[in-house]
């Protein structure tokens, strides 16, 4: 009987072992709280240096529209 090399080495089993490719290989499923906690930092996280990248970028663009002529944004009529 053949054994995985996860079982063969002691590895808990979330670790699971696939054959179904030319190379055996472990993949490690983490667990369910892990992905909300990872979702909530990445929410968080964009949420607040959106917030504090705000008036550093309303500080470019006004210094932009001060010291070069035309608009801030670069808007272009699109040729078909």
């Amino acid at each position: 009987m053949q054994h995985s090399i996860a079982t063969q080495v002691g590895i808990p089993t979330p670790l699971f072992h696939h054959q179904n490719e030319s190379a055996p290989y472990l993949h490690a499923s983490p667990p369910l709280a892990y992905d909300y906690l990872k979702r909530g930092f990445d929410v968080v996280g964009s949420s607040v240096l959106g917030v504090v990248l705000i008036p550093v970028m309303v500080g470019v663009a006004l210094s932009i529209r001060l010291t070069s002529p035309g608009p801030a944004i670069f808007r272009q009529r699109r040729l078909t």
